[in-house]
């Protein structure tokens, strides 16, 4: 099962490894010893001045391994338009964010939202799922949930947000009241973005055999 764990010192041996698996197929990739990695990660400084304010790491652990991490700071300094630097600014920056987009999936193949979502579109008419949500499938089929940016989550989101076709496939309350909200799952991820996955799943299956569902 997958957890979410605040970083401390005892993670910098495997997320280092982790780091460098990360850069094994990036030709810009720049090597550095672990003891100056950990430096730059956590007490990262300019001109003798810490960089950030505030930070924070998460590490993503499943089965004992490392599948990812976020790094979100405030940083002490920035420059203004006119090349001047000023103190504390009111701005937040995402400096490291990696998951394995695999693992993602399979999160989300293990909910209850997904299961709901798959056995509903089993149930259906091939075309009428199509019709439903073709506007979710080849983004999903290509890429999976997992390996999408911010960016196309937030849109998918609030295209499920406005979609009412999930709502009559179950009470998002009374799966929330049975205590199975994604935030046992993924710590973001929406019941109906599980259950989504679920349905798109079962679209490519009857898809390859080309029969309704």
């Amino acid at each position: 099962m997958m957890k979410i764990i605040a970083y401390n010192d005892s993670f910098i041996d495997s997320l280092f490894i982790y780091w460098k698996k990360l850069g094994e197929n990036i030709p810009y990739f720049f090597e550095v010893s672990k003891e100056k990695w950990r430096e730059s990660l956590v007490e990262d400084e300019l001109e003798e001045e810490k960089k950030f304010l505030l930070q924070e790491i998460f590490v993503a652990v499943e089965d004992q391994h490392i599948i990812g991490f976020i790094q979100f700071c405030q940083p002490t300094f920035d420059w203004d338009e006119n090349g001047f630097k000023y103190r504390n600014p009111k701005i937040g920056l995402i400096r490291h964010f990696y998951f394995e987009a695999v693992r993602y999936d399979e999160a989300i193949s293990k909910s209850q939202g997904y299961k709901i979502g798959y056995e509903w579109a089993q149930k259906q008419n091939l075309d009428y799922l199509r019709q439903h949500f073709g506007l979710y499938f080849d983004q999903w089929n290509d890429d999976g949930m997992g390996s999408l940016s911010s960016n196309d989550l937030n849109r998918l989101n609030r295209n499920l947000e406005t979609d009412p076709i999930l709502e009559d496939i179950v009470s998002i309350k009374k799966m929330d009241s049975a205590g199975t909200h994604s935030r046992g799952v993924t710590g973001s991820l929406s019941n109906r973005k599980s259950m989504l996955a679920g349905i798109l799943t079962a679209v490519k299956e009857a898809s390859v055999l080309n029969q309704p569902i």
